[in-house]
């Protein structure tokens, strides 16, 4: 198995990369919020993969991060996601927001990404609550909220969504308060 790929990205757009290992080019295909943390071309990247094979060839899916490969793989373990509409719903939403609302039982989170509809997003929810811990969900709950409170604002600020996601997903993992996210936030979308 291909558990990771170290080389030089040499291609990339918003759903795959080529990654040259050794004059090999191996095309991966990665999420939005992955193709917006990509480093040039040029440079060296290192993804965590996953292969899966369908009847016509073996695909890769890469993630920068562990975290973000375990929440692909718990998606792909419900009924009726697939590698495509899970690496899509990893494009939508944070691996915290995606943690915190099926724990706490938020379709809302999912349902937002095109193609996962209400049932599908009641059975991923219902397949993956258990999943992952309980111990720190209102902890995780109240950050959702203040998530949900700095996009608001932001977008009254009159950013786009697709800025604002960007700009929340470089928060760093410790700011709790919303006046820091805020603040961190909006210099984020100022760069």
């Amino acid at each position: 198995m291909i558990a990771s790929l170290f080389g030089k990205l040499i291609a990339k757009s918003t759903d795959r990369v080529i990654v040259d290992i050794g004059g090999i080019g191996f095309a991966v295909f990665i999420s939005k919020s992955t193709a917006n943390q990509l480093p040039k071309l040029d440079d060296d990247l290192r993804l965590y993969t996953i292969p899966h094979l369908t009847r016509d060839s073996l695909e890769l899916y890469g993630f920068l991060d562990q975290k973000e490969l375990d929440v692909f793989r718990a998606l792909t373990s419900v009924n009726g996601v697939g590698p495509k509409a899970a690496i899509k719903i990893l494009g939508g939403a944070t691996v915290a927001e995606l943690e915190t609302g099926i724990r706490s039982g938020r379709t809302d989170i999912l349902t937002k990404v095109s193609g996962v509809g209400g049932k599908k997003a009641e059975r991923i929810v219902l397949e993956l609550r258990d999943l992952w811990s309980k111990e720190d969900v209102k902890e995780a709950t109240l950050a959702l909220e203040y998530h949900d409170e700095l996009h608001g604002i932001l977008r009254k600020l009159g950013y786009k969504d697709q800025e604002i996601r960007g700009a929340v997903r470089a928060l760093p993992k410790e700011t709790m308060k919303l006046e820091d996210q805020l603040r961190a936030a909006l210099k984020n979308l100022s760069h």
